[in-house]
């Protein structure tokens, strides 16, 4: 059962990435690829990894609100953190056989053992967790708050390819 929760984990990764990508503000498009399995009724079939860098940003780029288009970053931002947490908690069951359930106990996972995801990843981790999600996603901060979430995110589809 640990290998499925680590298949879901990645699609739901996956799917939160793709809603980021599609509401994302910024115009460098994403270039990753892959191409996830997933179980189902014991039967495996592929499916897309993330979606063409051609068809995100443009609901972004046509929208002329800054109302609107400060949404569509929120929007994008809690949809990067939760593909952060979901390829986290795919590599938490499938190194450790655990879950974290919790944010406090994620960050203590991860610092307990920064081999999981390399020291890098780990403290941009805990720098988008601690100080940097809420001021994007629930004032709209923009500048370089937003870009660690966005870079983390990128980090960690790219370790779970």
């Amino acid at each position: 059962m640990l290998n499925m929760e680590k298949k879901v984990h990645l699609l739901v990764a996956k799917y939160h990435f793709n809603i980021a990508e599609e509401k994302n503000k910024n115009p460098n498009r994403s270039k990753l690829r892959g191409i996830f399995n997933v179980c189902s009724k014991s039967k495996v079939t592929a499916i897309s990894g993330v979606l063409d860098p051609s068809q995100t940003n443009k609901e972004y780029e046509q929208e002329t609100d800054e109302g609107k288009r400060t949404a569509l970053m929120i929007v994008a931002a809690q949809n990067y953190f939760y593909s952060m947490i979901n390829n986290i908690e795919a590599v938490l069951a499938e190194k450790k056989g655990e879950h974290s359930f919790n944010h406090e106990n994620r960050m203590r996972k991860l610092f307990e053992d920064r081999t999981l995801l390399g020291g890098e990843i780990t403290d941009l981790y805990a720098e988008v967790e601690r100080n940097q999600r809420n001021k994007v996603t629930y004032r709209g901060e923009n500048g370089e708050k937003y870009e660690n979430i966005k870079r983390l995110a990128r980090l960690l589809m790219k370790k779970n390819e």
